[in-house]
């Protein structure tokens, strides 16, 4: 079938279909598509007059027409016309058109005869006019192809749409399955008024459960204050009753999750005491916490981990290390009291051993300046048998970080080439590429050294350590000198043409999403645009044969990024540069894709207003959601610079600026690049202009890297990032510089010289 200006070719009679190509219809962009805002009736007549004289287009859009004609009906409220052509929508697509369909088609009916339908006729007219769900394929995907499911479906739409959503909610909170401690229910309802029944129940129980429910109602609507006081009010009383008692824990935990949510380092020091504590009552053993012996016995172990983390923090390494020793003792108990212990489970304590051996290396000695001893608990980890794999070679690494950082560098050497030969991931060897090479040149081993250097330039040219790591040693190793010009690498990306077409020629399904999105993004349509670019990365994602053509896939990374879908689009291009070696060489233009530049009016008017460079809020924006405005984090930070509500109410009050419901008004682009670079100036000013610091701190907070500064002291700032105690804060700070030199080349600004 052809799709688009008859793109299937085969290039030569003499060989048949083999050399099949797509002659693209989209013009890739690197500024992405920016769809003129025009109603639903434009956008369709747009789409229609496109497809009209295509041969196959309009069958690969006919669903998305006829959704446009619905959308129409609506407006006109011709509510029959409108679910007529819903049904449609729904007996010929089986993914996001018809599920955006489905809810529609209920809300025709019910307009139809003006009033609240009952579920379960509403249920028998829709599997009647799709023969029991046959001709439906997407309430066949779903299963909804019975009454009952389909009626329970069709209530759940229902009880969301009423006044306060309270109809979708069961009889009690206690009705809600697999919710031992209420969080669902709590969830369920807590932006919602409670309907009688649920307030008669709240009644019934006692003044500290009560206290409980109110704790994680306040959580769930992120106002960690006021559940902090709520839950520390009702622990003294749970505690009183071996029923309540697993309330008190799951109270506990929620105190430390709310203190480290607001940035408390100091207070969830003590909330980890009083859980630790708590989980060592023999009332925990007797509770019903749903966790089985050896589940306690880690989680206790654990949780004397974090008390020693947060006081090594703090600089408290004396009560550190005794919150390690408790950790160590409970190990020896649990290996002496479980009976049977299993592979898994002996391994896994072994693990836990490791990491308090770990802790007192690089938490505690290593902070203390005392390397000798930092380097002699790390062999004493390495000693312990049993330990995986991953442990193994954390604790080598250790042993080779303290080696160098002791001047011994032929060890480190030795150590760090072992390692690289057990490691699979070729992305992790960047990290071994350059340390091995720079301890060889500061050894004096310049020829070997460079062997390193020019294959991590050359296998990793987007790298940390290439992007940051090789200037600093020799500036002849830059971004520029890889990729070449810009302007080169905009007109390469505009210049796809003939793609080699055979895995998807072969793949109907593929084929026919590729020319839906190739067809909206030429019609302007912005509407679904989304979903559809969606489904197209799903359905290729999951695809093996796909993925393999590695030209067809690039396009169609280039046109799911036109669609605004730039995660998506930086996804397929990582998966595409993991599986060939020369990837970059081959399609340097792709940088272009990877590193995306969207709402540069909003980055550039914010950041001149708050006196950074918009790079830097662009590296920020790129690491923390891939310039998704919509994301939550399951840390509940929101949006495009993914922002806890804390920060951005304090950075609001401060600009004057009005912040409601944060998980509604930060995932406003406008809002949320205000008060996120607002918040990057903030901390600019504080680490004075020091920037791989600021950009730990918008990491693990102020707190934290006040305290690295003191007692982890590094003149060289990628020695300082390495060895920061925190391995995701490590890893964000260099993949956020990364970004901030990457931006400043692509915008025709020198590399970045942050102070020392």
């Amino acid at each position: 079938m052809n799709w688009i200006k008859r793109s299937l070719l085969c290039v030569s009679l003499l060989t048949g279909c083999a050399g099949v190509t797509h002659e693209p219809l989209v013009t890739i962009d690197a500024a992405g598509f920016k769809p003129t805002p025009s109603p639903i009736k434009e956008q369709y007549r747009r789409l229609r007059a496109l497809v009209q004289d295509r041969e196959g287009a309009q069958e690969a859009v006919q669903d998305i027409l006829v959704a446009m004609e619905a959308v129409q009906s609506e407006e006109a409220k011709d509510w029959e016309t409108a679910a007529k052509q819903w049904l449609f929508v729904l007996e010929n697509d089986s993914g996001a058109m018809a599920a955006m369909a489905f809810p529609r088609w209920v809300k025709a009916q019910e307009r139809l005869v003006a009033e609240p339908v009952q579920a379960e006729i509403l249920a028998r007219l829709l599997l009647a006019q799709t023969n029991e769900g046959q001709e439906a394929p997407w309430l066949k995907k779903q299963g909804y192809t019975d009454i009952a499911s389909l009626t329970q479906k069709i209530k759940d739409l229902q009880g969301d749409t009423t006044a306060q959503g309270t109809a979708s909610l069961p009889a009690s909170p206690r009705d809600i399955k697999d919710d031992p401690f209420l969080e669902k229910a709590a969830k369920a309802s807590c932006r919602l008024d409670l309907p009688a029944a649920w307030r008669n129940w709240l009644r019934t129980q006692g003044p500290n459960l009560k206290l409980y429910w109110e704790g994680l109602q306040a959580s769930c609507r992120m106002e960690y204050e006021a559940a902090i006081s709520k839950f520390e009010q009702a622990l003294p009383g749970l505690r009183l009753n071996i029923k309540t008692w697993p309330y008190a824990v799951n109270a506990a935990e929620r105190i430390v999750k709310a203190r480290k949510s607001l940035g408390q380092r100091e207070a969830t020091t003590i909330a980890y005491q009083q859980l630790a504590n708590l989980l060592d009552q023999p009332e925990t053993q007797k509770a019903e916490l749903g966790w089985s012996p050896f589940e306690l016995w880690t989680k206790r172990i654990d949780t004397w981990f974090w008390v020693a983390r947060n006081e090594a923090l703090e600089g408290d390494y004396q009560n550190a290390k005794l919150a390690v020793h408790e950790g160590l003792n409970l190990i020896n108990q649990a290996q002496t009291q479980i009976v049977d212990l299993n592979s898994n489970q002996s391994e896994e304590l072994s693990n836990l051993r490791a990491e308090a051996y770990n802790i007192l290396a690089s938490r505690i000695a290593y902070e203390e300046g005392d390397l000798t001893a930092a380097l002699s608990l790390t062999r004493m980890g390495q000693d312990i048998p049993g330990i995986s794999k991953e442990w193994r070679q954390r604790l080598d690494w250790s042993e080779a970080w303290f080696s160098y950082m002791m001047k011994d560098r032929i060890r480190a050497v030795r150590v760090w080439k072992n390692l690289l030969t057990q490691i699979d991931d070729e992305q992790h060897r960047t990290r071994y590429y350059y340390w091995i090479g720079r301890a060889l040149y500061e050894n004096g081993q310049r020829g070997e050294a460079e062997d390193y250097f020019e294959k991590l330039q050359t296998d990793h040219p987007l790298s940390f350590y290439t992007v940051v790591g090789l200037p600093r040693i020799d500036p002849d190793y830059g971004t520029g000198e890889f990729f070449g010009s810009v302007s080169r690498l905009q007109s390469k990306l505009s210049s796809m043409d003939n793609i080699p077409w055979e895995a998807y020629r072969a793949d109907h399904e593929a084929e026919r999403r590729v020319a839906r999105l190739e067809l909206m993004l030429a019609a302007n349509v912005n509407t679904w645009l989304d979903p559809i670019a969606t489904e197209l990365f799903r359905y290729v994602n999951s695809r093996e044969p796909l993925m393999k053509d590695t030209e067809a896939t690039l396009y169609v990374s280039r046109l799911i990024y036109m669609a605004g879908n730039y995660l998506q689009a930086i996804a397929l291009t990582t998966s595409l540069s993991n599986q060939e070696a020369d990837f970059w060489d081959q399609y340097p233009e792709q940088v272009l894709v990877y590193f995306p530049q969207p709402y540069q009016d909003i980055y550039q008017r914010t950041a001149t207003q708050s006196y950074i460079d918009q790079e830097i809020a662009l590296a920020i924006s790129r690491q923390e959601s891939s310039f998704e405005a919509d994301v939550i984090s399951p840390a509940e930070a929101i949006g495009l610079m993914q922002l806890m509500s804390n920060t951005a109410q304090r950075q609001a009050s401060r600009l004057g600026l009005r912040l409601g419901e944060p998980q509604v008004d930060l995932k406003r682009p406008e809002l949320n690049i205000a008060l996120g670079t607002a918040y990057l100036a903030e901390l600019g000013r504080r680490y004075r202009g020091h920037w791989h610091q600021a950009f730990a701190a918008y990491n693990a907070g102020e707190f934290v890297v006040d305290a690295w500064l003191q007692r982890r002291r590094a003149e060289d700032p990628l020695v300082w990032i390495e060895a920061l105690s925190f391995a995701e804060t490590s890893g964000y700070t260099k993949n956020v510089w990364r970004n901030w030199e990457v931006y400043r080349w692509l915008r025709g600004l020198p590399a970045a010289k942050p102070l020392l």
